[in-house]
């Protein structure tokens, strides 16, 4: 089975901000970034160079935004969560990768499959494709992504690994 992935700004901006982009790739057959994220990225203060260096790395497909549906407009998500997941529910077989918990909540009502960037670092450690989820947990914490002690715990505990020694 095939896994495809629609990515969201946050999962983009806290991978590009330690430089693990390519790992979005590694764990997909297909990653799309929607034009609506790719243009909240253009016009975030400061975050432009990742706008950037998404629309030119060669594992990352910006595609055309699909009509918003209604039960995802009701929600009153921001335009990248509402893309990801009007494509999601439009496309099968794709998973949104987004951290906003409102647009998580959104999927979840929705039964849109989906995972945020804590996810994408654990399954990578699941998969070999890096040797300790640990040290990206901490660098995506040191550029000011708040999760919480209790999560990183479980999610270490997921892969044989311990947050506090």
């Amino acid at each position: 089975m095939s896994r495809r992935f629609a990515v969201n700004c946050s999962p983009l901006i806290l991978l590009g901000r330690i430089s693990r982009l390519d790992l979005l790739p590694a764990l997909a057959d297909q990653v799309v970034v929607p034009r609506a994220v790719l243009q909240e990225l253009a016009v975030k203060e400061g975050q432009d160079w990742i706008a950037r260096t998404v629309s030119s790395h060669p594992g990352l497909e910006i595609i055309a935004d699909v009509p918003i549906p209604s039960e995802v407009q009701r929600w009153n998500l921001g335009a990248g969560e509402s893309a990801v997941l009007a494509f999601c529910l439009s496309a099968t077989g794709y998973r949104a990768v987004l951290d906003d918990l409102r647009g998580r909540r959104c999927a979840r009502a929705l039964g849109v499959p989906l995972f945020g960037t804590l996810g994408v670092v654990v399954e990578a450690r699941r998969q070999g494709l890096i040797p300790r989820a640990r040290p990206l947990i901490a660098a995506i914490r040191g550029v000011g992504y708040y999760i919480e002690d209790k999560l990183v715990e479980a999610a270490l505990n997921e892969v044989g690994e311990r947050w506090l020694s």
